[in-house]
């Protein structure tokens, strides 16, 4: 008959094992087993070559895949921002687009929604002018219709839109 302090003992050598063996299987699927035997069978060096070629050529695969998507990746940020922008502006029960960007200026929104605001350049009459926390044409005119606000009758033109986010890295 075993003593209380033998079974223990010998509970924690099976729960020491049985944690031995896991630490094994994690070591194994980690792939360090494998660069160990590399290392071991002396050729080690070859193992990390390849593996740093293989980091590189998934590098390149991804920087390709983001240039190739860069617009679509682009889009969706702006659509975020922009159903960030019109949550946050709903409750306010703005009546003109240009109390909108009132408030993104007065806030300091521009680093918030920094793909959809920025400084738009104006003209009317043959005169220029910047116009800070405006949007481009495609998302101020999505903005005024789901605000169901109005503009105050100008007859400004927009020339020209820079983001807040092109803005800053330039910076």
């Amino acid at each position: 008959m075993k003593t209380e302090l033998e079974q223990l003992k010998e509970s924690n050598q099976h729960l020491s094992d049985q944690i031995g063996y896991v630490e094994y299987q994690r070591y194994q699927d980690s792939g360090a087993f494998d660069r160990d035997m590399a290392y071991n069978d002396g050729w080690g060096k070859d193992y990390d070559k390849a593996n740093n070629e293989g980091d590189k050529a998934r590098q390149v695969a991804f920087d390709t895949y983001l240039k190739d998507n860069e617009d679509k990746i682009q889009k969706r940020i702006e659509g975020g921002e922009f159903e960030q922008l019109v949550v946050e502006l709903i409750s306010l029960r703005f009546m003109y687009s240009s109390q909108v960007s009132a408030y993104i200026m007065s806030n300091k929104l521009g680093s918030k929604y920094k793909n959809i605001s920025g400084v738009l350049t104006m003209a009317k009459d043959g005169r220029e002018w910047a116009f800070n926390g405006g949007f481009p044409p495609n998302i101020y005119a999505r903005l005024c219709s789901r605000l169901d606000l109005n503009n105050k009758g100008s007859r400004a033109k927009v020339i020209r839109f820079k983001s807040f986010k092109k803005i800053i890295s330039i910076s």
